[in-house]
């Protein structure tokens, strides 16, 4: 049979990405925590290698929010689902219930946490480490129940639509809301069928049944809109359908209790490994994409709202323990959140590039601490929030229907206080990958699932049992340790930027300054390779090993030209050549030093001057025996190997100067006495543009101590010394274009001058509407939408 014309093309799209990959010899390797085969097809792979512009994620949204009916309260109760009905029960007087402003599901802070998800290892990859949703964070933020069986599969009967409309044809409704319509033909319950039976929908006098089968309406919309959604937009999954009927036809002390935290993770797990290999327009986020929006506003500022942080009063708290608010209640359940200004299309670029700039510092690692929920919550909150604390530490695999789902706190130990273990290696999975993979597509619902399944629903049954044990309170010092391991290993930044920046050429088509990215990157680089080399460095003091001078020679090298790098990123243009570049090096000889590797300058920083000559901190005296070089770390930060010349270089447009046995350069050093006259020593020419005598020289008693008391041969410096010449005094006389200002230095204060200096004058400010202080803002400010003007008056 010929295949269609949509699956040619799939396969064809197959082809040619494996084809193109065999074509690409360049891409780098892959981290070492992440598995080659699913890196492949990961979003943040499509953006960082491939630079692939990528789009944002649909999601299911609640259109609506319900009102909640106290005759369903003891079955709530019983089920444990009481706490998350108040929290999405509907506002009177409000349309729809306030969703459209309390249940509004950001698509680009969404997307860009996908993005950064990573099925190996079931967590977030951030800079500052691995994180993710836990069940501590689907109790604090949903108040669900994690003790009880999972939820496992069922067998669905074909006729489950005629029994469907068969139970819900007595339902005893107001007759102004008119006739009841047909179920159309869809894949699980449709939601605007279900909608006919709202509490508000029932009759004065409705019977239990018709009760009973409202609460089963109501059940069927809270799984399939606010905890777990699928892809298919209008319907909820026909596996619930046993669930729900089964809690609302039992009594309120029998109403059998199910592990609907578990269950709502998994399904929030398996929708980010799928989302996270998709990269097709339009694709669906599925799971709790409300427990991930929470989540992230718990701990993170982006994309975060503003809202009223003050404690909650008494209207959030009922009769009972589990009729008290979560810590989702300040997000969900208060009117007025805002953004600053308007929201505005198209932000997925700025959080991704906010993410890719997150650092320790700007993460809420422990939000549900004892005095953050008193500061929220004052009266307390549910007793679901913590009732099932015993279980937030388990490794037990989660499920949802045939989802299997691995939980992995030992990875994000920090998030709850304590010390963070390392190395954790990706290692074998903890749930096998045909498991991983299972999916109801094109399979029935048949008792097959039910015994393929059956170890895993045991092992939920041993949960308590398989417990982290904490490795101590979190410390700074073990976290900085943890980092180091993490960072070269996975991939943490998701906009592309090479860290070999190159020279920016601005222009007015300039949208985004990438360079800077491409500076941060390089610096970070360059930085970690620091902190590797002298950790190595420390240890090997630290255990008694000797270090020989060559040895004490390669880590200043190597410390030197990271820290070279890190002044080229950020725009010192000393250093604008990459490391490597070709220079005229002296002729090494018997007495010759060894040669520093040279890093270049650029070609516009000095003008006039050749690129080989470079006058920095390095200076020669000429002995009776040969020739030796010394080098000291005075104000003159780019150190650069100099040629063997025992006379001042000669610049092109510079006066010439004769050539004088046993001269030397030198800059000044801090500490040393002040060049003077002195009798006897040799004064060097009057030449137009060169130091006067009075600049010049020292005497040998001075020669060998500073002011301070400091020996000269502490800095490793020859105190017989005939001349002297500061850097300072070099550049003397040279065109203002020539000097490095501060512009030059990034945020050097500017230069002490007695000139009368001439102020622009100040435009006068046309006063407008004030919006607030900018420091409330959380998008970023150079991407929001001017507030609309208010109309003028006709």
């Amino acid at each position: 049979m010929p295949l269609k014309k949509d699956l040619q093309g799939t396969l064809l799209m197959e082809l040619l990405q494996i084809f193109r990959r065999m074509a690409a010899p360049n891409y780098p390797p892959t981290p070492e925590l992440l598995d080659p085969n699913l890196d492949s097809e990961h979003r943040s792979f499509l953006r960082f290698v491939e630079r692939r512009p990528l789009q944002e994620m649909r999601t299911r949204a609640p259109g609506e929010m319900l009102y909640l009916d106290e005759r369903w309260y003891g079955r709530l109760r019983g089920a444990g689902l009481l706490t998350l009905a108040r929290l999405v029960e509907g506002w009177p007087n409000e349309p729809d219930g306030g969703a459209k402003g309390r249940l509004w599901l950001d698509r680009s802070l969404l997307t860009a946490l996908v993005d950064r998800w990573h099925a190996e290892t079931h967590t977030f990859h951030m800079p500052c480490g691995e994180m993710s949703p836990t069940l501590q964070d689907v109790s604090m933020i949903l108040g669900l129940p994690l003790t009880g069986d999972p939820v496992g599969p069922r067998v669905i009967t074909d006729d489950w639509m005629d029994d469907l409309q068969e139970r819900f044809a007595l339902v005893d409704r107001d007759p102004v809301h008119g006739p009841l319509t047909a179920h159309p033909h869809v894949a699980g319950p449709s939601k605007s069928w279900l909608m006919q039976f709202r509490a508000e929908y029932l009759a004065d006098d409705a019977d239990d049944n018709s009760v009973s089968r409202s609460l089963e309406a109501f059940l069927l919309w809270m799984f399939g809109y606010i905890m777990i959604n699928n892809s298919h937009g209008n319907c909820v999954d026909r596996v619930l359908m046993p669930y729900a009927r089964a809690i609302a036809e039992a009594e309120d002390d029998e109403v059998p209790t199910w592990s609907w935290g578990s269950a709502v993770l998994a399904a929030t797990y398996r929708g980010l490994c799928d989302a996270s290999c998709k990269s097709e327009p339009h694709s669906t986020l599925t799971g709790c994409p409300l427990l991930l929006q929470l989540w992230a506003y718990e701990r993170f500022s982006v994309g975060r709202p503003m809202v009223d942080l003050e404690p909650y009063d008494d209207g959030f708290y009922g009769d009972e323990d589990d009729e008290r608010p979560t810590m989702a209640t300040l997000w969900i359940g208060r009117k007025g959140k805002s953004w600053a200004h308007k929201q505005v299309r198209r932000v997925y670029p700025q959080f991704v590039d906010s993410f890719d700039k997150l650092c320790a510092q700007d993460v809420i690692w422990e939000p549900y601490s004892t005095e953050l929920v008193a500061m929220r919550a004052p009266l307390g909150l549910s007793s679901l929030c913590t009732r099932d604390a015993h279980l937030w530490l388990t490794m037990a695999p989660m499920m949802y229907d045939i989802m299997v789902e691995p939980h992995c706190p030992d990875r994000v130990m920090r998030q709850f206080g304590f010390r963070q273990p390392w190395p954790i290696p990706r290692g074998e999975p903890r749930v096998p990958a045909h498991m991983h993979r299972l999916s109801r597509s094109g399979l029935p619902f048949s008792s097959t699932w039910l015994v393929k399944l059956a170890p895993w629903i045991g092992y939920w049954a041993d949960a308590g049992e398989q417990v982290v044990v904490p490795d101590g309170p979190h410390t700074d010092e073990s976290f900085r340790a943890y980092l180091a391991w993490y960072q070269p290993r996975t991939r943490c930044r998701i906009t592309y930027a090479s860290d070999n920046q190159e020279a920016h050429q601005a222009s007015t088509g300039d949208l985004y300054a990438s360079h800077r990215d491409e500076a941060l990157a390089g610096a970070m680089r360059a930085c970690r390779l620091v902190d590797t080399h002298a950790s190595s460095y420390l240890l090997r003091l630290e255990a008694g090993d000797t270090m020989s001078d060559s040895e004490h020679r390669e880590a200043w090298n190597n410390t030197r030209n990271s820290v070279r790098q890190v002044l080229r990123a950020y725009g010192d243009e000393f250093f604008a050549e990459p490391i490597g570049s070709s220079h005229t090096t002296p002729t090494a000889g018997p007495s010759q030093p060894e040669q520093y590797p040279d890093q270049g300058f650029g070609t516009s920083s000095m003008g006039g001057w050749p690129q080989q000559q470079h006058m920095g901190t390095w200076f020669q005296h000429q002995h009776e025996g040969g020739s030796s070089q010394h080098q000291h770390t005075s104000g003159w930060t780019h150190q650069q190997q100099m040629p063997a010349w025992s006379q001042p270089p000669q610049m092109p447009g510079w006066p010439q100067t004769p050539q004088m046995a046993g001269w030397s350069l030198r800059p000044r050093m801090p500490g040393w006495p002040q060049p003077t006259q002195m009798p006897g020593w040799p004064q060097p020419p009057q030449v137009g543009g060169w130091p006067q005598p009075s600049h010049m020289g020292g005497s040998s008693q001075h020669a060998g101590s500073a002011e301070d008391g400091t020996e000269f041969s502490d800095y490793g410096v020859d105190p017989d010394l005939r001349w002297t010449c500061s850097m300072d005094e070099i550049y003397a006389g040279q065109p203002d274009h020539d000097v490095m200002g501060p512009s030059q230095m990034q945020g050097a204060p500017h230069p002490q001058t007695q000139e009368t200096t001439y102020d622009t004058p100040i435009a006068p400010v046309r006063h407008t509407r004030a919006v607030g202080s900018p420091e409330r803002f959380t998008y970023p400010t150079d991407h929001v939408q001017a507030q609309r003007r208010p109309k003028r008056e006709s």
